[in-house]
Protein backbone atom coordinates (compact mmCIF):
# COMPACT_ATOMS: atom_id res chain seq x y z
CA UNK A 1 0.00 0.00 0.00
CA UNK A 2 1.67 3.29 -1.10
CA UNK A 3 0.52 6.60 1.51
CA UNK A 4 1.33 10.13 0.28
CA UNK A 5 0.95 12.63 3.46
CA UNK A 6 1.83 16.47 3.43
CA UNK A 7 1.50 19.03 6.09
CA UNK A 8 -0.72 21.85 6.54
CA UNK A 9 0.24 25.04 7.36
CA UNK A 10 -1.17 28.04 8.59
CA UNK A 11 0.14 31.86 7.70
CA UNK A 12 2.75 31.52 10.17
CA UNK A 13 3.94 28.57 9.13
CA UNK A 14 2.79 26.33 11.88
CA UNK A 15 1.28 23.27 11.32
CA UNK A 16 -2.44 22.77 10.98
CA UNK A 17 -3.00 19.40 10.29
CA UNK A 18 -1.83 16.43 7.88
CA UNK A 19 -3.48 14.97 4.97
CA UNK A 20 -2.94 11.31 3.67
CA UNK A 21 -4.05 10.13 0.40
CA UNK A 22 -3.81 6.47 -0.74
CA UNK A 23 -4.69 5.76 -3.78
CA UNK A 24 -7.55 3.32 -4.73
CA UNK A 25 -6.48 0.15 -5.92
CA UNK A 26 -8.31 -0.31 -8.81
CA UNK A 27 -6.45 3.16 -9.90
CA UNK A 28 -3.25 1.36 -9.98
CA UNK A 29 -4.38 -1.85 -11.78
CA UNK A 30 -5.75 0.64 -14.95
CA UNK A 31 -2.34 2.37 -14.79
CA UNK A 32 -0.73 -0.68 -15.27
CA UNK A 33 -2.74 -2.15 -18.12
CA UNK A 34 -2.58 1.50 -19.96
CA UNK A 35 1.17 1.22 -19.79
CA UNK A 36 1.12 -2.27 -20.77
CA UNK A 37 -0.80 -0.86 -24.03
CA UNK A 38 1.09 1.71 -24.32
CA UNK A 39 4.37 -0.23 -24.95
CA UNK A 40 2.38 -2.71 -26.79
CA UNK A 41 1.73 -0.18 -29.18
CA UNK A 42 5.20 1.35 -29.05
CA UNK A 43 6.58 -1.94 -29.93
CA UNK A 44 4.15 -2.48 -33.13
CA UNK A 45 4.93 1.12 -34.12
CA UNK A 46 9.00 0.29 -34.19
CA UNK A 47 8.05 -2.98 -35.65
CA UNK A 48 6.21 -1.07 -38.53
CA UNK A 49 8.57 1.71 -38.90
CA UNK A 50 11.45 -0.76 -39.53
CA UNK A 51 9.53 -2.71 -42.05
CA UNK A 52 8.42 0.42 -43.93
CA UNK A 53 12.20 0.93 -43.88
CA UNK A 54 13.38 -2.13 -45.56
CA UNK A 55 10.69 -1.82 -48.01
CA UNK A 56 11.20 1.87 -48.93
CA UNK A 57 14.79 -0.11 -49.70
CA UNK A 58 13.59 -2.07 -51.94
CA UNK A 59 11.51 0.31 -53.71
CA UNK A 60 14.26 2.95 -54.05
CA UNK A 61 16.54 -0.23 -56.01
CA UNK A 62 13.22 -0.95 -58.19
CA UNK A 63 12.73 2.69 -59.33
CA UNK A 64 16.80 2.89 -60.05
CA UNK A 65 17.28 0.39 -61.77
CA UNK A 66 13.78 1.11 -64.19
CA UNK A 67 15.26 3.84 -64.56
CA UNK A 68 18.54 3.20 -65.75
CA UNK A 69 17.01 0.81 -68.21
CA UNK A 70 14.61 3.32 -69.16
CA UNK A 71 17.48 5.86 -70.30
CA UNK A 72 20.01 2.86 -71.53
CA UNK A 73 17.87 2.23 -74.65
CA UNK A 74 18.75 -1.37 -74.76
CA UNK A 75 15.27 -2.29 -74.02
CA UNK A 76 12.36 -1.71 -76.42
CA UNK A 77 9.52 -1.21 -74.79
CA UNK A 78 10.16 1.97 -72.53
CA UNK A 79 6.62 2.70 -71.54
CA UNK A 80 6.65 -1.12 -69.51
CA UNK A 81 9.44 -0.05 -67.50
CA UNK A 82 8.26 3.76 -66.93
CA UNK A 83 5.14 2.10 -65.19
CA UNK A 84 7.65 0.65 -63.22
CA UNK A 85 9.09 3.15 -62.26
CA UNK A 86 5.85 4.92 -61.10
CA UNK A 87 4.58 2.21 -59.23
CA UNK A 88 7.98 2.31 -57.41
CA UNK A 89 7.47 6.01 -56.84
CA UNK A 90 4.21 5.47 -55.64
CA UNK A 91 4.65 2.81 -53.18
CA UNK A 92 7.96 4.96 -51.93
CA UNK A 93 5.47 7.91 -51.12
CA UNK A 94 2.91 5.82 -49.10
CA UNK A 95 5.52 4.01 -47.24
CA UNK A 96 6.66 7.74 -46.50
CA UNK A 97 3.37 8.65 -45.50
CA UNK A 98 2.69 5.93 -43.20
CA UNK A 99 6.40 6.36 -41.86
CA UNK A 100 5.05 10.32 -41.14
CA UNK A 101 2.01 9.42 -38.99
CA UNK A 102 3.27 6.62 -37.00
CA UNK A 103 5.69 8.84 -35.61
CA UNK A 104 3.30 12.37 -35.89
CA UNK A 105 0.93 9.41 -33.36
CA UNK A 106 3.34 7.88 -31.48
CA UNK A 107 5.31 11.46 -30.52
CA UNK A 108 1.58 12.88 -29.95
CA UNK A 109 0.77 9.94 -27.58
CA UNK A 110 4.28 10.52 -25.54
CA UNK A 111 3.43 14.35 -25.10
CA UNK A 112 0.18 13.63 -24.05
CA UNK A 113 1.06 11.33 -21.14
Amino acid sequence: MQLSVRASRDKDGRIELYEGVRPRHHDAAQLEAQLAQAQKMEAIGRLAGGVAHDFNNLLTVISVTATVLETSRRLGSRDDIGQIRKAAQGASELTRNCSRSAASKCCSRRSST
